[in-house]
């Protein structure tokens, strides 16, 4: 297993729903009643709020801090802290499925690449992973890749949708109608069609290293 660490503090909420625009709504709260798959809002412990009993594992110092509401996932930035479901869920393979996912994030040091999550394997797929990647000008910025590439996409437009040290970001991802978007704090970034399924993978799902 190939394992790229996060330099973060994070929590996560993962959808699986039909009603996608509901997750991006200025105004309001999601419905989080519709297609929930799972949701860790990691307010100190990783269990799965959804329902669904998705629990996830923390592995070696993974642990809990001052979150954007509440506590969340604290990880130091080795390759052995991170968060884990314990076995494949197929669930989160997606295949070509309508789905969305979001996290928040803060990065201690967003100067390199760092995964906040995915159910990827080793350094070039199959699967899906949402990571900040290095572009232009060593900006760092969202990225989304699934498959073995054939889904790429990349926050960073002449450095506008850039991140910053020490700041809350909302990364958002939504697949729709063989449509991908990638959200930054609310922003569409970027967008790219794709038909056909997105490769599965074996691998766990993953949050902070893969």
């Amino acid at each position: 297993m190939f394992r790229r660490p996060l330099f973060a503090r994070s929590t996560m909420r993962l959808f699986l729903t039909l009603d996608l625009f509901s997750v991006l709504a200025p105004r309001g709260r999601a419905d989080l009643s519709k297609g929930l798959l799972g949701y860790w809002p990691f307010d100190g412990d990783p269990s799965d709020h959804s329902g669904n009993g998705l629990d996830l594992t923390l592995h070696v110092d993974a642990g809990f801090g001052v979150g954007l509401i509440g506590e969340a996932l604290d990880l130091n930035g080795w390759p052995d802290d991170f968060a884990t479901r314990e076995q494949n869920d197929p669930e989160f393979n997606f295949a070509n499925e309508a789905f969305s996912a979001q996290v928040w994030v803060n990065f201690e040091s967003p100067d390199r690449e760092q995964t906040v999550l995915g159910k990827f394997t080793g350094g070039g797929g199959p699967g899906w992973t949402l990571t900040s990647l290095l572009g232009d000008g060593s900006r760092s910025a969202a990225h989304f890749w699934a498959g073995t590439g054939q889904v790429a996409l990349y926050s960073d437009d002449e450095g506008r949708c850039t991140l910053s040290p020490g700041v809350w970001n909302s990364f958002v991802v939504r697949h729709e109608s063989d449509t991908f978007d990638l959200f930054l704090n609310g922003l569409l970034v970027a967008s790219q069609e794709f038909f056909g399924d997105i490769q599965q993978t074996s691998e766990p799902l993953l949050i902070g290293t893969r």
